[in-house]
């Protein structure tokens, strides 16, 4: 399939998967969108979002980008290794 006939579904979901299998060797420093983010987590936007309005601490650290909420990779991997802890 070329790029002319995917569609935009088809594009976010390419990036998701880009995404979840890079993950590892991205700079901590590096901000990821809420999609992105509980694509990494195995969570959905709505459980972050849950989280970060009702339950300060419970889940990643994350930072308000002019208008837009972003997840730290290394506040992500900080959170999944308080996972593994907790389990």
């Amino acid at each position: 399939m070329d790029r002319k006939t995917r569609t935009t579904g088809d594009m976010a979901a390419e990036r998701l998967a880009r995404v979840k299998r890079e993950f590892d060797s991205y700079s901590a420093s590096i901000r990821l969108t809420e999609l992105e983010a509980a694509a990494v987590l195995g969570q959905s936007v709505n459980t972050l979002k849950f989280w970060r309005l009702n339950k300060p601490g419970k889940g990643p650290a994350w930072i308000k980008a002019n208008s837009s909420v972003r997840y730290a990779v290394g506040a992500l991997r900080e959170f999944q290794n308080r996972a593994k802890q907790s389990a």
